[in-house]
């Protein structure tokens, strides 16, 4: 072979070979970018995933704290509510209670016995005008008579309270020509009290009063007694018939 066709051989061979690395060296640059590519494209993926799951796990925090701040306020409004329940229900049980003890008290009735050692609570404070008398006539100034008198007549400033000598059911409150308003009261065992010459009257017909309770307060006196000026009419019965209220009067002035 010439020297000629040696150097075109070998021209040829480095040819081939520089084509072939340039061919590997592109494979493996087209190669790299493609693994690059992929790889960051796995990067990102795992990235979004990534953010993704740290978006729910914040989430998830996020939500215990909401529930917590629920829990707080609708405790805050128990408790700001509690006080105002607890008055309601310290408040509302006591009206039962009230109402039961004052139904407790009005049926204790005040016992009617009334007998010959019962002392009578005066009904006024004042002096006798005219005296108790079914043995002998007495003097009625007003009248300018010489009568009996079944009752004590005893002086009382008008509007003066009067009160109750015995503990009595009320019978009868009636309006009298002589006496002017009159209530009548049952003492027990058949004896009554009357009081007579009263203005305002503060009980009612089948009432039970107690021994000093007011009953009413003195009028003005009826015709009959205007020489005496204001007084009370205050008559005792016993089976229906007058007796001395003198003798069971405790604190009566002659």
């Amino acid at each position: 072979m010439s020297k000629k066709s040696r150097t075109w051989k070998f021209a040829v061979s480095g040819v081939l070979a520089l084509t072939v690395i340039a061919a590997g060296i592109f494979t493996y640059r087209y190669e790299s970018a493609s693994y690059k590519k992929q790889m960051d494209e796995l990067e990102e993926q795992q990235t979004a995933e990534a953010e993704e799951t740290e978006e729910t796990e914040e989430t998830s925090e996020e939500e215990p704290e909401t529930a917590d701040v629920s829990t707080d306020s609708v405790n805050a409004v128990t408790e700001e509510e509690t006080p105002v329940q607890q008055e309601t229900e310290n408040t509302l049980p006591r009206q039962p209670q009230e109402e039961t003890a004052d139904t407790a008290a009005r049926s204790i009735l005040p016992e009617l016995n009334f007998s010959e050692e019962t002392v009578l609570q005066a009904p006024v404070n004042g002096q006798v005008l005219i005296d108790y008398s079914m043995d002998s006539t007495v003097y009625f100034p007003t009248l300018n008579v010489y009568k009996y008198n079944p009752a004590v007549i005893l002086s009382a400033a008008e509007g003066e309270q009067v009160l109750a000598a015995a503990n009595g059911k009320v019978t009868s409150i009636a309006q009298n020509n002589e006496t002017g308003r009159t209530v009548t009261m049952d003492l027990g065992n058949g004896y009554e009290a009357i009081y007579g010459q009263l203005q305002e009257v503060n009980v009612e017909e089948g009432a039970y009063v107690y021994e000093g309770a007011s009953i009413g307060t003195v009028g003005t006196p009826t015709r009959y007694y205007s020489q005496e000026g204001t007084n009370l009419y205050f008559q005792m019965k016993k089976d229906g018939q007058s007796i001395d209220p003198m003798l069971y009067l405790n604190g009566a002035e002659e």
